[in-house]
């Protein structure tokens, strides 16, 4: 389990977003790493959807401990040093009509963080553009409700 370390004020209920901050996350030896929390406003337009994610409120310790967890189930020598929103939040939902068409209710929720993420390597540093998708399902059914992920590597550069 990781812990988050605020190194900014929080205004409400969630994390204020609009800092910079450092995470703890559990490494491959069951150590913890500190890593680079930068620029993670890109969700603020949609924190409030955030929870519909099944990930929990603690954004953006959720996004760190997942992308952390992609890059070791690719290597296990990777240690994540840096992680950065590098534009707003990608978001597509889907409403179903529930009593008779009477309501509308959230049905599905994909969240795309386009992200910069600085991963050492084998005694080298890279440059990872990639794209950390949530695709949760079921929204309106809370018996069948799934959430799943997709760590997408877009480009890979040496630093």
């Amino acid at each position: 389990m990781s812990i988050y370390k605020k190194l900014c004020l929080a205004s409400s209920f969630f994390i204020a977003l609009n800092c910079n901050a450092t995470a703890l996350v559990d490494d491959n030896q069951n150590s913890q790493q500190q890593v680079e929390v930068i620029n993670l406003n890109c969700a603020n337009e949609y924190i409030e959807l955030l929870p519909y994610l099944g990930r929990g409120i603690n954004f953006p310790q959720f996004l760190v401990e997942d992308v952390n967890h992609a890059l070791i189930k690719q290597n296990s020598a990777s240690v994540l040093k840096r992680i950065e929103c590098h534009s707003d939040v990608m978001v597509k939902t889907e409403v179903v009509a529930v009593e008779g068409a009477k309501y509308q209710a959230l049905s599905a929720l994909e969240m795309v963080f386009p992200l910069f993420i600085d991963v050492q390597n084998s005694g080298k540093l890279y440059r990872l553009t990639v794209n950390h998708r949530y695709n949760s399902v079921n929204l309106e059914l809370p018996a069948k409700r799934s959430t799943s992920q997709l760590f997408e590597v877009l480009q890979q550069e040496t630093k």
